[in-house]
């Protein structure tokens, strides 16, 4: 959601260049002083008006700016992630130049942002804990116009995401007990190659060669024959099986499993105190998983289903 950008702390920097401009102006005014040259009195009122209007035009410059976020779809604490920032200039004629914005690993710069131009920013950070964390105070700034002073400020995006528990490697010995659990307590898949499993109403797409052409001619409705899938065996998690020794220690390792499973391209089951989740494979199957190790324990468990970035 794009909202209008409001700094909540204000971010003065002077450059090196803007320390020696300083200098040399102080300097220049006190020789003007001393010496009671008008020259110099006059050197010196063009310097001082040169600073002021940097300041008005580094104002102009980050001033009418709207910012949006975007998260990545997989965030885990400990992990860095990049969010994606949007700035939108809605001031109507002026540009903006030299936008950077920065997270707690860095960011990037743009060069400049048109009126009514919607520009995207990468910027790095890393949540240090599980759960629906808030995302970190970000910093945007511009050296506009003469790289003298960098100013700009800090903003809250206000704005959470769902960070999945940090994954911490285990033995292989409990992946082959969640494989001989997952072989007792699922069924096979519908895939190709397997037994023959039965028949099915047919639906465009369905290859031709697993049409049940009899029907047709018997029932006059087409009918597709199904086979089990030859695929690697289910597994199924418990997080009473996994060593620990504490609860944060037991998540990270199911979300290493889980993680690592699902890259296997495993049907993957979890078992939790609270609830259980019988074994399937697909993106919102994993990302129901992972989400309920992120909330296990949480207050707002119940919004497992919510979007990533709210």
């Amino acid at each position: 959601m794009r909202k209008k950008l409001r700094f909540r702390k204000i971010h003065l920097r002077v450059s090196r260049a803007g320390a020696l401009f300083i200098a040399f102006t102080l300097t220049t005014g006190v020789v003007a002083v001393n010496s009671g040259n008008n020259l110099l009195f006059i050197l010196v009122a063009a310097l001082l008006s040169l600073l002021s209007l940097s300041g008005i035009l580094a104002y102009l410059n980050i001033h009418g700016l709207d910012v949006s976020l975007r998260a990545p779809g997989e965030v885990f604490a400990g992990r860095p992630v990049t969010v994606r920032l949007e700035l939108t200039n809605r001031k109507g004629r002026l540009p903006s130049f030299l936008l950077t914005c920065e997270g707690d690993r860095g960011g990037e710069v743009i060069t400049e942002l048109r009126p009514n131009e919607t520009m995207s920013l990468k910027v790095r950070t890393t949540f240090s804990r599980r759960g629906r964390q808030p995302l970190e105070e970000m910093v945007l700034t511009s050296e506009f116009p003469f790289g003298l002073v960098r100013r700009g400020g800090s903003f809250s995006p206000d704005s959470t995401c769902i960070v999945y528990p940090e994954p911490k490697p285990v033995t292989w010995e409990f992946v082959e007990e969640a494989e001989r659990e997952g072989e007792d307590l699922s069924s096979p898949l519908a895939g190709v190659g397997g037994d023959y499993r039965g028949q099915r109403d047919y639906v465009p797409g369905d290859s031709l060669s697993r049409v049940q052409w009899k029907g047709w001619l018997r029932h006059r409705r087409l009918m597709t024959k199904e086979f089990e899938s030859e695929g690697a065996s289910p597994v199924v998690f418990s997080y009473a099986s996994v060593p620990g020794p504490g609860r944060e220690e037991r998540l990270s390792q199911l979300s290493w499993l889980v993680k690592t499973a699902f890259r296997r391209g495993r049907a993957v089951g979890l078992v939790l105190p609270d609830r259980t989740f019988p074994p399937a494979a697909g993106t919102l199957h994993r990302t129901a998983v992972l989400t309920a190790l992120a909330l296990f324990g949480a207050d707002d468990a119940d919004a497992k289903n919510q979007p990533l970035l709210q």
